[in-house]
């Protein structure tokens, strides 16, 4: 005869093992909740890295473009990249206010475009007549605090910019073609996805056949395309 031990708990999980049971099921929900975020990380950076791809090959469609076609100020064009529509702006660096611009113009269009402290972007931009290594081409962005600032600034000025005064911030489209091209220019060239993704470098153009051109900087993020936005927030403030 088979006897069974007399508890109050027969049938029922004692303490230990409803103690264990919570903590085994934790721990499942910590590993999937990994790999859940994990999948999340993983997808996004295959959608960065696939629109990085195909935005670097848009910058030297574009490049090659500009590079056979008459432009004097900025242009504006639309592209196709893949399936998705894409603006291309490009602006010439040395048409820019530079360094050697006046404090006052450069603190004008510090407060035109929102900046809480303009005095010292006036002084750091004429800091550089002596280093151009102080501040890199995108970092101009940083000057600011304000999201016009930082959609802005650098359509306007560049540490490579040899302008006194403003420049014309008016878009155009690219002329006929040229054989003339670009060589020994700098350009900024701004692509915009529809789904957000930016490329935006500076690049020299060299004339050469194997390398027609060399990258002075580059960035890669989200961000909105720049439109009409600049030249009507000057306009508006006066300052152009």
């Amino acid at each position: 005869m088979i006897s069974y031990p007399n508890s109050g708990q027969a049938g029922f999980a004692t303490p230990a093992a409803t103690v264990l049971s919570l903590a085994i099921a934790m721990l499942a929900s910590a590993v999937m909740a990994l790999s859940v975020a994990s999948l999340r990380y993983e997808r996004t950076e295959f959608a960065r890295l696939r629109a990085e791809t195909a935005l670097e090959g848009a910058q030297i469609q574009a490049a090659a473009f500009l590079s056979g076609h008459r432009a004097n100020g900025p242009v504006r064009w639309q592209t196709n990249i893949g399936r998705e529509r894409a603006e291309v702006i490009a602006e010439p660096e040395t048409r820019k206010l530079g360094p050697s611009a006046s404090p006052d113009l450069i603190g004008s269009v510090a407060r035109a475009l929102g900046s809480s402290d303009p005095d010292r972007i006036a002084a750091v931009l004429s800091a550089l007549q002596t280093s151009r290594s102080t501040v890199a081409p995108g970092s101009i962005d940083d000057l600011g605090g304000s999201m016009l600032w930082r959609r802005c600034a650098r359509s306007i000025m560049s540490i490579y910019g040899t302008a006194t005064d403003l420049p014309n911030l008016a878009f155009d489209e690219p002329g006929a073609a040229s054989a003339a091209g670009h060589t020994a220019e700098l350009w900024r060239i701004r692509i915009t996805s529809e789904t957000g993704w930016v490329d935006d470098r500076v690049v020299r153009f060299t004339g050469s056949a194997e390398a027609p051109l060399s990258v002075a900087a580059w960035s890669f993020g989200r961000g909105s395309p720049l439109g009409l936005t600049c030249q009507a927030a000057l306009a508006r403030a006066g300052a152009q």
